[in-house]
């Protein structure tokens, strides 16, 4: 059995007026979003500015407790997992059912890459039937420049340069050019070729990537 897992990225389909995600995940304004944040002030002023709108309430938490409210409503549930309890909450409100016993889970989205951390693949049973969507893509930019700036750390021997800063004694030693170089890239998903696309267009590397 497999979890019905895509990514919130199709162009092809527009939204309604006032929802930010693709028209075929986009609820009917009736929905309630409950949001499990890693720290909910960096998200507050982005999900909370859903309500009444494309949802009808948005509330948070990192425990069971926090919903306590919502579970005896007949509402239907979007839920975004990522944070701290996320497998625990999601657990419970996956039992939740309105009054003429259907799920209330609509959709499931994890904010972060993957699911496996919010303990999803354990709740499979728990799921069929319902979307479960991730945010692949969403970081690759970040991470790639960070791979490019380990790359450059260690070409360029970054330790050196602040060791003679310390002591003001400049010593001289030699650079290969990042342009001569080849790089390996293990994993040549979405994040893997967004390095690839950093490392040729910024540095002039050359890549090889493998992606089994």
């Amino acid at each position: 059995m497999t979890i019905d897992t895509v990514t919130v990225t199709d162009s092809a389909s527009s939204p309604p007026a006032g929802c930010p995600i693709p028209r075929r995940f986009c609820p009917s304004g009736n929905a309630v979003l409950i949001v499990i944040p890693h720290d909910w002030s960096k998200v507050r002023d982005v999900l909370g500015a859903l309500a009444g709108d494309v949802f009808k309430r948005v509330t948070h938490g990192n425990e069971p407790s926090s919903f306590a409210a919502e579970k005896n409503t007949n509402d239907p549930l979007v839920v975004l997992v990522g944070g701290p309890g996320s497998h625990e909450i999601l657990n419970e409100v996956l039992t939740w059912t309105d009054r003429a016993g259907k799920k209330r889970v609509q959709w499931v989205h994890s904010y972060q890459t993957g699911v496996d951390a919010s303990g999803v693949p354990a709740l499979q049973d728990e799921l069929v039937g319902i979307p479960v969507t991730n945010a692949r893509g969403g970081s690759s930019a970040m991470l790639a420049e960070h791979v490019v700036l380990g790359s450059l750390y260690f070409n360029r021997m970054v330790w050196r340069l602040q060791a003679n800063r310390k002591t003001k004694a400049y010593d001289r030693y030699a650079c290969i050019p990042a342009a001569d170089q080849t790089m390996g890239i293990v994993g040549y998903g979405d994040i893997g070729r967004a390095v690839a696309r950093h490392a040729i267009g910024g540095m002039g590397v050359k890549v090889k990537g493998l992606r089994s």
